[in-house]
């Protein structure tokens, strides 16, 4: 039974974010660091995105996975701030004011959703500022 416990807490971990820190500053930190697998983690299975240069919809986490990687080779990040957050209740949102090392300036928003496996982000939105 504890072996079963332990494994429960485990995956259950699997997409919090690390001790003192929030969904919204692992996103950010994720960002800095262009770290697109980390981001992933978070995905719902489909969600919807509009990221600079790609075509909006609904579409798999995997599809949003490729498109936001290529968005951070294109542009990689110089700084990320959160300029934004909501309430941390079962639905919040997240706005990152994302400085490319070339100097452009984009606006990334996510919302995310609480679910019974942890966060998941629902919608996410990258536009030049």
């Amino acid at each position: 039974m504890k072996i079963i416990c332990s494994m429960f807490l485990l995956v259950a971990g699997l997409h919090a974010p690390p001790a003192g820190t929030t969904v919204l500053d692992d996103i950010r930190e994720s960002l800095q660091r262009a770290n697109v697998n980390d981001v992933s983690n978070y995905f719902a299975v489909n969600l919807e995105a509009e990221i600079h240069g790609m075509t909006p919809g609904r579409i798999s986490a995997a599809q949003v996975e490729e498109q936001l990687g290529s968005f951070l080779t294109e542009y990689p990040p110089k700084n990320v701030a959160i300029r934004h957050r909501g309430p941390d209740s079962e639905k919040t949102y997240g706005v990152y004011s994302y400085e490319s090392r070339n100097g452009t300036v984009f606006r990334i928003t996510v919302y995310l959703h609480n679910s019974g496996e942890g966060w998941r982000i629902h919608e996410l939105k990258v536009e030049k500022s």
